[in-house]
């Protein structure tokens, strides 16, 4: 009789190495895309804070703006700190923190309340985003850099369409849906701290090298030019983003003459999903492709959101919103896999902290600015300027990737293997 041979106890090992790594990648994920559901759930319900409380547009964007402020400076000051004492106890914090910001959403009594849960909330995805961010590529089996930057970028998405979505669905046939949405999300940050105990401490450094002043934002010297172009990619598309986020909703309830929040719901979970479709179906294109491919389309398809706001249509507004969300998806996906490629091991945080950063600031700055154009000069106009600017910025970006795009590559690869960072800022 012939026996098989059982694997080696160094095989078994490894073996479970490697489910446990699995475990962990896609748990980070899942919290990834927890994260941006709680940001994105509170977009459809500033309609119905505003018809309550009866404040202006800027206030509305305002709310936008002290979010990504908080999360700027917890991105300057703490973004890099989980390089020095590992990721897990960094990111249970920062899950406490956006946990505290969706209590204060829960018991808001005026808009002050807003403000504040808005601010704590971004101090939490400020502190838990680059932490998640550089976890994920630590821990995927396979050490593919592009997957995971992929995987988080695609979760960014998912979240954030499931959570506007969810919101409208709330609002519109839930009992009391500006408590019963955030205690189901309490909920579900309690079973994600409780499951963070598990995840493995992937960086470990000797005693007396922890360091968390001054704050650290690094890129590499050789990097400089790629990390401005593949920026502006990304930050066409985290403006876009942010309009959608804070008026989305508004344009629906304009064009449509209609107070069923889900369609407002809709409107950005349509940006979120075709974003995701569209990073999918060109996972396996260069990020200069993608780049390209997708400024055209943001082009193209803001142009038919601008055309259904000149002359009303909804089915155009929809059609356009569709294109748009596909060049979205793939000009985003495309930038921040170049970004994070340029981020080394050791020092991911701090390379993450400037992408989010330069990031958040797209994303907080055109809105605040939209917030107060149409309190002067109306809805219409001010969706008329932006969608220009945004067309005129996403063809610069694909012109610059047709003339840069070659030797971008080439200085790409070699900021991976050349001198030490260089702070920025």
């Amino acid at each position: 009789m012939t026996l098989v041979s059982a694997r080696s106890p160094r095989e078994a090992a490894d073996g479970l190495a490697a489910v446990q790594a699995r475990v962990a990648f896609w748990f980070t994920i899942a919290l990834v895309t927890l994260l941006f559901l709680a940001s994105s759930a509170p977009s459809p319900m500033y309609i119905v804070y505003q018809a309550r409380w009866h404040f202006s547009s800027t206030v509305l964007t305002g709310l936008f703006s002290i979010y990504s402020l908080t999360v700027m400076l917890a991105l300057v000051l703490l973004g890099h700190i989980s390089d020095g004492v590992g990721r897990r106890r960094v990111l249970i914090c920062g899950l406490l923190i956006t946990s505290l910001g969706l209590v204060l959403f829960a018991s808001a009594r005026n808009v002050g309340w807003i403000f504040a849960a808005r601010a704590v909330q971004g101090l939490g995805v400020g502190i838990s985003s680059t932490t998640l961010a550089a976890l994920a590529l630590e821990v995927q089996p396979g050490r593919s850099l592009p997957s995971a930057a992929m995987a988080t970028t695609i979760a960014g998405g998912v979240g954030m369409a499931i959570g506007s979505l969810l919101a409208g669905v709330f609002l519109q046939y839930v009992f009391n849906p500006t408590v019963s949405l955030y205690v189901l999300l309490l909920g579900l940050f309690f079973g994600g701290l409780v499951a963070c105990r598990c995840l493995p401490q992937t960086v470990s450094y000797p005693r007396g090298s922890r360091t968390f002043w001054p704050p650290r934002i690094a890129v590499p010297r050789t990097a400089y030019r790629p990390f401005a172009l593949y920026s502006a990619g990304s930050m066409v598309t985290w403006a876009v983003g942010g309009v959608y986020l804070a008026l989305g909703p508004s344009i629906a309830a304009v064009l449509l003459h209609s107070g069923n929040h889900v369609i407002g719901g809709l409107v950005v979970f349509e940006l979120g999903a075709g974003g995701t479709l569209g990073a999918l179906v060109s996972s396996r294109r260069s990020s200069r492709s993608l780049i390209t491919v997708g400024a055209l389309l943001i082009v193209l398809g803001m142009g038919v959101v601008v055309a259904s706001v000149l002359h009303p249509s909804v089915p155009l507004f929809f059609a356009g919103s569709a294109v748009l969300a596909l060049g979205w998806g793939q000009t985003n996906i495309g930038s921040f896999r170049a970004l994070v490629a340029l981020a080394r091991p050791g020092r991911r945080a701090e390379m993450l902290a400037a992408i989010y950063l330069v990031l958040y600031l797209a994303f907080s700055i055109p809105v605040l600015l939209v917030g107060v154009a149409t309190d002067h000069i109306g809805f219409k106009t001010t969706t008329v300027v932006f969608g220009a600017c945004a067309c005129l910025v996403a063809a610069a970006v694909g012109v610059g990737m047709l003339i840069f795009g070659p030797g971008v590559a080439r200085r790409e690869a070699l900021a991976q293997v050349s001198e030490p960072h260089a702070m920025c800022g």
